[in-house]
């Protein structure tokens, strides 16, 4: 396991976003409120967006070290990779433009990666607000964003944490953190499938520093509220069929280029024949009667999982694994 020297650092924000102005101005007003200011705030929006760059405009003067920067290719990874490239801060936060991170949200950062030099990203809780009234009803858990040993996918970053710190193998997209030596050529966006909030691109980076022998972690002080604001007509969060076979390629892509690629086998296994309860496996469908989900859908799900799956061997250099896998697609 790697280590780096615990010496002085800056830390600074990378914040994507997109027509939404008013969540845009909340959050960057949250950063006027920080313990601990950040060394820059690198706002990363599309060139065509006017409504966001006039909010950019507007507070520029009354939030420090503020750095708007503009893309021209459209989806969340291109921004973060582009925000990526122009950050300058030792230590790179990422969250999003309907989050408010906690007045001590910078602190920490700085406080947790000064406290261990082995550890290449961290996160935290992503306190979701789901309505006007919000009520925290989310039960503690013990095991976050990790691929465990029998193929099972573990998110539960809403979740309060039982340990103050967990060792994870990714963090949530609206409260993460890295070291930018660690991730700067990363291009997040190559091989992800899915436009405007490509989904996974956490999971990618955080596979990516643990193929560097750096650890990744959860922590119970880094916290961020989430008002899931909302998105772009075809970008909502309705969890239909082509959201979620996205999800799937990119979760196959990313543990098959830089993680774990052996779990995949009984992830797939797991999900081919017993599934969950919005993708129920073969084994299950039979038994839906009175469901809408059909064989086609379960079709959608695995063609999704074999090419993101195969698509990332290929680009870690495994031909002949990805041949195989290649094949086994061929059965949907």
């Amino acid at each position: 396991m790697k280590n780096m020297k615990s010496e002085k650092f800056s830390v600074g924000v990378i914040l994507p976003s997109y027509k939404r102005p008013e969540d845009l101005r909340t959050c960057l007003k949250a950063f006027t409120r920080q313990t601990l200011s950040p060394n820059e705030i690198v706002v990363v929006y599309r060139d065509t967006d006017q409504e966001n760059f006039r909010v950019i405009q507007e507070v520029r003067d009354s939030v420090a070290n503020l750095r708007p920067v503009a893309v021209t290719e459209p989806g969340l990874a291109c921004a973060m990779t582009r925000g990526l490239n122009h950050a300058k801060s030792d230590i790179v936060a990422f969250t999003d433009d309907d989050a408010i991170p906690d007045e001590n949200w910078i602190e920490e950062i700085h406080a947790f990666f000064q406290k261990h030099p082995e550890a290449g990203g961290v996160g935290g809780r992503d306190r979701l607000v789901t309505g006007l009234d919000y009520k925290d009803r989310s039960e503690s858990k013990s095991v976050f964003g990790k691929l465990d040993l029998f193929g099972k996918f573990h998110g539960n970053h809403h979740c309060p944490p039982v340990n103050e710190l967990t060792e994870i193998h990714y963090p949530k997209g609206v409260n993460m953190a890295w070291r930018r030596e660690l991730i700067s050529g990363l291009d997040i966006s190559e091989g992800m499938a899915g436009e405007g909030t490509v989904l996974g691109t956490e999971m990618l980076i955080g596979y990516y520093v643990k193929a560097q022998k750096f650890r990744n972690y959860f922590s119970k002080n880094i916290s961020v509220l989430h008002n899931c604001g909302k998105r772009e007509k075809g970008d909502e969060r309705d969890h239909n069929l082509h959201y979620d076979s996205q999800v799937r390629h990119n979760q196959y892509f990313t543990v098959s280029r830089y993680g774990p690629r052996h779990r995949l086998w009984l992830a797939f296994l797991r999900t081919s024949l017993v599934g969950g309860s919005r993708h129920p496996g073969f084994l299950v469908i039979p038994f839906l009667f009175k469901k809408k989900y059909k064989l086609p859908d379960w079709k959608k799900m695995q063609r999704s999982a074999v090419q993101g799956w195969s698509s990332g061997l290929e680009r870690r250099g495994r031909k002949m694994e990805a041949k195989l896998v290649g094949c086994l697609g061929k059965m949907f």
